[in-house]
């Protein structure tokens, strides 16, 4: 709401952990996929210095302070949160989508000769970012498919989602 006025923009955020945690009904999932399929998921939060009063020193200005389409969904803003999204698209049958995702943004840190994740998108904040490497985990869980069946050490299962790859190779302790 903006002025008491509902607004029709929709964060991803949301929307992604609804069907990461399965607590959207059958009608509400359809309708998020169907959202989400119809936006472009490789794109995520940037701006420009130049559109805002002070410097985007932080993510918590930018997002307080830019000015989005009211019809167009909220970006991602940080790999961290990336790595639910990744979660949900598989979960909501759009595989094909959460590779091209991986591969746009965690292959330009592959790109720009990087060893570490980092915090932010744009070599902004950390360079050396824990957060950002929980694709890690997307990928062993759904790649992979390697699951621990109710946290259990002892009873695994394994079903590997190939999507358009011709081999993945891992390690599960």
């Amino acid at each position: 709401r903006e002025n008491g006025k509902l607004l029709r923009r929709w964060g991803c955020q949301e929307n992604y952990l609804a069907l990461t945690f399965g607590i959207a009904s059958a009608s509400q999932r359809d309708s998020i996929v169907k959202r989400l399929k119809s936006e472009d998921l490789l794109s995520y939060f940037t701006a420009c210095d130049d559109d805002y009063d002070e410097p985007l020193w932080s993510m918590g200005i930018a997002l307080s302070t830019y000015r989005w389409d009211d019809e167009a969904m909220v970006p991602l803003g940080t790999p961290f949160f990336a790595s639910w999204a990744l979660s949900a698209l598989f979960e909501g049958g759009m595989g094909f989508e959460a590779l091209e995702m991986i591969r746009k943004h965690w292959g330009n840190y592959a790109s720009c000769g990087a060893s570490t994740t980092w915090e932010l998108w744009d070599r902004q904040g950390s360079l050396s970012h824990g957060w950002g490497a929980c694709v890690t985990v997307v990928l062993s869980n759904y790649i992979l498919g390697v699951d621990q069946q109710g946290g259990s050490l002892k009873e695994l299962e394994i079903l590997p989602q190939r999507i358009d790859l011709t081999r993945a190779t891992g390690r599960v302790p």
